[in-house]
């Protein structure tokens, strides 16, 4: 079974939550899947573009839901370089918002260097409906391949998603952390943002701070959360503390809306097929992990291309 989860990003002014970054994630008889084994294989199989437009329908479906509360909240999810081949995802994306009602204003589009490198004419192609449809870019695990500031500067991102590679030479190395730190001041030039990935301690916290990043994404702050439970983290930051006992309290009314009956819902997704073939290929697995959420909730989004993810 196919389930998405989501790993909250904070902002390095104040470290409140304003996006996260929808993932996917596989069981197979209880045993939990990597991305890194089974994303590689839904490409090879070409069942990348089945689950993929899942995975889009659900960022659309808990968009939605935040939108009520947090217009600014916006959820990245990524796109694998194959749905971009693929003549009948755009459409699709497009049908999907209409049915939903929803614009692309909270999604951003995640690509990795892979996907500006390969077939430029027809990524410009997906970037320019992106674009149509309101949603903005992100430049995904840069560090990673034969980065360079004219890759940066040259494609049109939003934001820059450091891998975390580049956090660990940062974060040990005082030329790492000053030739990014020159990324970083290049990027802002440029109107973009940059966000961190992969900070897990104090020092590379600090070294991130130092270096002018905007968002973080990392174990220090935020690992990636069941659906419902990163539901219930937003609606624990709506409490609110009493000025006459200052105890904290919540609002009467709930800031996250529960979904009326009769919104439309998509379950948890099974594709015996894919589930079939990768089981069969990688049965060696630790058991145990998450206990499944079915529940179709999800946040404002960022579309995300990234070969490793979803």
């Amino acid at each position: 079974t196919f389930r998405t989860v989501i790993q909250p990003t904070v902002t390095t002014d104040g470290f409140g939550i304003v996006s996260g970054e929808l993932l996917c994630r596989w069981s197979h008889e209880g045993t939990n899947i990597s991305p890194a084994v089974f994303i590689p294989i839904l490409e090879r199989t070409q069942q990348i573009r089945a689950v993929g437009r899942w995975i889009f329908e659900q960022a659309v479906i808990h968009a939605k839901r935040i939108r009520r509360t947090d217009p600014n909240f916006s959820l990245n999810f990524n796109v694998s370089y194959h749905q971009v081949l693929d003549p009948d995802f755009l459409p699709f994306m497009r049908q999907t918002l209409d049915r939903h009602e929803m614009d692309g204003k909270n999604l951003v589009a995640e690509l990795t260097e892979t996907n500006y490198n390969e077939s430029p004419a027809t990524l410009q192609t997906f970037i320019e409906a992106c674009r149509d449809l309101g949603i903005r870019l992100a430049l995904d695990d840069f560090g990673t391949g034969y980065s360079s500031l004219e890759l940066l500067l040259k494609h049109p991102s939003d934001i820059v998603k450091l891998d975390r590679s580049l956090m660990k030479e940062m974060a040990y190395s005082k030329n790492s952390s000053d030739f990014i730190s020159s990324i970083v001041y290049s990027c802002h030039k440029f109107g973009k943002k940059v966000c961190v990935e992969g900070v897990e301690t104090e020092q590379e916290l600090q070294t991130v701070l130092e270096a002018g990043c905007d968002y973080i994404q990392g174990f220090y702050f935020h690992r990636p959360m069941e659906i419902s439970d990163f539901f219930a983290l937003l609606e624990k930051k709506t409490e609110v503390e009493c000025p006459w006992t200052n105890k904290k309290t919540r609002p009467r009314t709930s800031i996250i809306k529960p979904m009326c009956k009769h919104e439309k819902r998509t379950p948890a997704v099974r594709i015996p097929q894919a589930s079939s073939f990768l089981f069969q290929r990688h049965c060696r697995f630790p058991s145990g992990g998450d206990e499944e959420n079915r529940t179709p909730v999800r946040k404002h989004c960022f579309i995300g291309f990234s070969e490793r993810s979803l």
